[in-house]
């Protein structure tokens, strides 16, 4: 749901790369994320460019990132960590995200 697409945006920050999404998106279950994310964007609470989808607002950032508690916020980064590591060895960007969620989990 777009809850869930708002939280999962939140765990990279204020924004992620299209490219970053497409690795994660099989760890996610049956969450399509980019079909959520792009419902997510018609409401304009974030924006999709060609290469990422970004928050429009930082208030709609820390909202995202306070909806769930932070137990189940460290579940979906450790989800989100071991669909990208596999990735990080090859990618200096994805080593970079590898990076910040490993220091936040």
């Amino acid at each position: 749901d777009e809850l869930s697409g708002l939280v999962m945006l939140s765990c990279f920050g204020s924004e992620v790369s299209l490219e970053v999404l497409a690795l994660v998106r099989s760890s996610l279950g049956n969450l399509d994320i980019m079909n959520t994310l792009d419902c997510v964007a018609q409401a304009r609470f974030v924006e999709r460019t060609d290469e990422k989808y970004r928050f429009v607002h930082d208030m709609i950032l820390h909202a995202a990132q306070g909806a769930v508690d932070e137990n189940e916020r460290m579940i979906i980064m450790k989800e989100l960590l071991q669909a990208l590591l596999p990735h990080g060895y090859s990618d200096d960007t994805i080593l970079f995200i590898v990076v910040d969620l490993i220091s936040r989990v």
